[in-house]
């Protein structure tokens, strides 16, 4: 007798949900967190305008740009944040190694003498090298400076060939890098020029920065918000036990990172803890951290006013939370 065959149904994939979130319901509703984020932040850019922003655009002589549409990336990142400020004027360089010198050039004209002489003082000498190997001859990634006066500084490293690892590449191609990098001046508009040393930690920083790069980009598409999210950890964060990611929030202050730890957790880590708290409070909340310790507020404190609950008590929820969703996403 020949056994009758039966074809397995496969599990429909839950359909995900907006929640009213708190950190006290985040764990048990923790597979619509990402949904409640992303939508929470699609519905306000499609509620508003970009700012007016003065931006400025050199590109080397000899620079291709990987992704040539810089005012859109900033345009999108501006309807994300309708009540926060934008700088006065965002001028972006773009160079290869081969312009690094008309680089430096350019930063000297556009700039005003004070302005260039701060830049040179923090990066402490040529300003435009920060972003290049000198032995490799080539120049990566991309850095955002503010001066006292204002002007946001986005100096752009082109690679002499763009990545072949997926993420790397669509980072570099779709608006992701200046994204990132014009949010960089919006964190740093409300803390600037008050002589406070002690800024939000490290991962908050790029954690945040990673977030609104993502959601800025693919706020029309959430499935292409939710793969990158989670490929962004495929290497790091998606091989941490609850514990370490707890050791991680609880010890990554400030600056400081433990040597056990791969410095690329500030960005894929980050963004997760960024996306939880998003969930909860929206996008403003990655800038108003940062008004809060403007204010003289320690991040601890700056946290507890915003959210009503310390972050000591905040990390387990978190942990577990994240380790979790990214289980579940293996």
């Amino acid at each position: 007798m020949i056994p009758t065959r039966i074809d397995a149904t496969p599990t429909p994939t839950p359909t995900p949900t907006y929640v009213d979130f708190t950190f006290k319901n985040l764990f048990e509703n923790r597979s619509n967190v990402s949904f409640t984020a992303w939508k929470k932040s699609k519905d306000i850019m499609l509620a508003n305008k970009p700012k007016e922003i003065v931006l400025k655009v050199f590109t080397g002589p000899n620079t291709k740009p990987f992704y040539e549409k810089i005012d859109l990336a900033i345009a999108k990142v501006s309807r994300l944040f309708p009540s926060k400020a934008e700088p006065k004027e965002v001028i972006a360089i773009r160079y290869v190694y081969r312009d690094l010198d008309w680089a430096e050039n350019i930063s000297k004209s556009v700039l005003s003498t004070r302005d260039y002489e701060q830049l040179v003082t923090w990066e402490r000498g040529q300003i435009t090298k920060s972003n290049c190997d000198v032995s490799a001859n080539n120049c990566r990634g991309s850095r955002q400076m503010t001066t006292a006066s204002g002007v946001s500084v986005i100096l752009q490293g082109v690679e002499n060939q763009i990545p072949i690892e997926p993420n790397g590449y669509i980072r570099l191609t779709t608006g992701m890098l200046e994204a990132h990098e014009y949010f960089h001046s919006l964190q740093r508009i409300p803390i600037i020029n008050k002589g406070i040393e002690v800024w939000p930690h490290a991962w908050f920083r790029e954690g945040g920065a990673e977030w609104v790069q993502n959601i800025s980009i693919h706020a029309d598409d959430y499935d292409k918000y939710k793969e990158y999210l989670i490929d962004d950890c495929s290497n790091t964060c998606q091989k941490m036990t609850v514990k370490e990611i707890e050791e991680f929030l609880t010890n990554a202050v400030d600056n400081f990172l433990p040597t056990k730890f791969d410095s690329w957790l500030n960005y894929s880590l980050g963004s997760h803890v960024i996306e939880i708290l998003v969930a909860i409070k929206g996008p403003d909340v990655v800038v108003d951290m940062y008004a809060e310790m403007g204010n003289r507020l320690s991040f601890d404190d700056s946290f507890n006013k915003i959210f009503n609950v310390t972050w000591k008590e905040a990390i387990p929820e978190i942990a577990k939370t994240i380790h979790a969703n990214l289980l579940s996403s293996k």
